[in-house]
């Protein structure tokens, strides 16, 4: 998975998007003042309303707590949240979460 050319917005503030397995999403990522990336938030998701109908929504990936794994640095912490009109959703929520090189 990786962006397209980012289109700066300011200095923490880009507009991309990515592919993964023949699904696209543009979002804003957003980074904080150390260049970590702390969320992607699109309106391109799709979601069941409950009904079988499928409807847009927006949709925020946040991350933080980076630490250093093998020279590189990484959020231990992501959430994935659905932002609905009535409040969020936050549907997974990920602590001390570890990534492995191969």
């Amino acid at each position: 998975m990786f962006p397209s050319s980012p289109e700066e917005i300011d200095d923490l503030n880009c507009k991309a998007t990515i592919t993964y397995n023949g699904t696209t999403a543009t979002g804003i990522f957003k980074f904080n003042k150390d260049g970590e990336m702390i969320s992607f938030t699109t309106d391109d998701r799709w979601v069941d309303s409950g009904d079988g109908i499928y409807e847009k929504r927006s949709w925020s990936a946040i991350c933080s707590d980076y630490k250093e794994n093998k020279g590189f640095m990484q959020p231990t912490q992501f959430k994935a949240v659905w932002h609905y009109d009535d409040g969020d959703l936050v549907y997974f929520d990920s602590d001390n979460m570890k990534i492995e090189f191969k």
